[in-house]
């Protein structure tokens, strides 16, 4: 019996912690939209922690929900649509005609994560200890700080690339000038 309850404690932590990683990662996700090969790899590590956690989400809710507070069975439905919501994106791809499923994802798991962690902080499970639920209060709000510092730096110090540098010299003054002179293939273009 005791070897059990160690068990059941061990797969419940290991869950968590797998919640709390999602978070992070997400939280990376959502701060940078970088076509390269990390960005990709996390996008993939996202769907592998989401996909893995489905089952220890649904063995925790089958055991908890008939005991959670209002605050973790909205925390539950809202997450539960976050997971329908994830596996057709899965199926359709984050793609612009879909990217209205993309933004429904985001904000029904960032709210239903909020939720949930705030009703482990608040009604702690015998699983969970103070120290774990410190941790997770934390982890939340590095993923929700984490986001926003990272849009205010890109707003404030934006990469030289995305910068349009007008030249100094030879500016033109009528569009004549412009795009290589009237002896230029695309002459017209400019003042039509």
């Amino acid at each position: 019996m005791r070897k059990s309850r160690l068990k059941l404690k061990i797969f419940h932590l290991v869950s968590l912690l797998g919640f709390l990683l999602l978070l992070l990662n997400s939280s990376y996700l959502i701060s940078f939209g970088t076509p390269s090969l990390f960005y990709i790899s996390n996008v993939f590590i996202h769907i592998l922690i989401g996909v893995g956690l489905i089952p220890s989400f649904i063995l925790l809710i089958c055991r908890l929900f008939s005991h959670m507070k209002y605050t973790g069975k909205i925390a539950t439905v809202l997450l539960i649509i976050g997971i329908i919501s994830g596996l057709w994106l899965m199926v359709v791809g984050a793609t612009t005609p879909n990217r209205w499923l993309l933004i429904s994802h985001i904000m029904v798991t960032t709210i239903g994560s909020i939720l949930l962690i705030l009703h482990f902080i608040w009604h702690r499970p015998s699983f969970i200890r103070h120290s774990i639920a410190k941790m997770a209060g934390f982890t939340l709000a590095i993923s929700l700080v984490f986001p926003v510092v990272v849009k205010i730096y890109q707003n404030y110090v934006p990469e030289s690339d995305y910068l349009v540098q007008n030249p100094i010299h030879d500016i033109p003054t009528s569009m004549h000038e412009e795009g290589g002179g009237t002896n230029s293939p695309f002459f017209p273009s400019s003042a039509e």
